[in-house]
């Protein structure tokens, strides 16, 4: 353990390691800030905490981000990049609406039960007028996934004219009825005096809804 913690201080001390592998270093220090800013909040969380909970000086932090606004940035880059490729690229693979839309569901929910500090991040952004993501250019992410969903609509009713409204809203369907459960989850269970937190319960809720959903876009999008 002492050689552990001596090597570990010799690390923050100099920075090699960071310049040795710096992709390494970068992606370390961009996974603890997004589990710092989720817990703490962009405002409170410091480039000193983060870059010391990645295992690097704050120099290291500095020298791949800037600064911490411009390292918050790349945290919401990150994270959205993620889900951008999980759901894009997972639903892709779908013929008809309904079983991309299932498969949406299906892929964001497990997301979000494996990255809590995106909850989180995103409680934190519209409790401030969303002021990180106006910073960002979100449209690399939302477009592949609303490309998905169009498709899916084309190939069950060819020759349909589409709105962006009506893909937007199959979209948000998705989101809210996955976001809801986590970002509500101690006080929806409070409420109802149950452990939401359970396994269990969550793999309910995700089937509960893909039924839902995939069930009513059958009774509103036929022809």
């Amino acid at each position: 353990m002492a050689n552990a913690t001596h090597a570990e201080n010799a690390r923050l001390r100099n920075g090699a390691e960071g310049t040795r592998d710096p992709e390494r270093t970068r992606r370390l220090i961009l996974e603890s800030a997004s589990a710092l800013f989720a817990k703490l909040g962009p405002n409170v969380a410091t480039m000193e905490q983060i870059a010391r909970q990645a295992g690097y000086s704050k120099r290291m932090a500095y020298h791949f981000f800037g600064s911490k606004e411009g390292l918050y940035q790349e945290v919401i880059k990150h994270v959205y990049g993620r889900v951008t490729r999980v759901t894009a690229e997972s639903a892709g693979k779908s013929v008809g609406l309904s079983e991309v839309v299932d498969q949406l569901l299906q892929e964001y929910f497990s997301f979000l039960q494996k990255n809590p500090e995106f909850v989180a991040l995103l409680n934190w952004e519209n409790s401030h007028d969303v002021e990180g993501l106006k910073q960002v250019d979100l449209r690399s992410f939302v477009e592949p996934v609303c490309a998905v969903v169009r498709a899916a609509i084309e190939r069950d009713q060819p020759g349909k004219q589409i709105d962006d409204t009506q893909v937007i809203y199959i979209i948000m369907t998705c989101l809210a009825l996955c976001g809801y459960y986590f970002s509500n989850q101690k006080s929806v269970g409070a409420l109802f005096e149950i452990d939401l937190s359970k396994p269990a319960l969550q793999q309910r809720w995700l089937d509960h809804i893909r039924t839902l959903v995939v069930q009513g876009l059958s009774g509103c999008y036929e022809d």
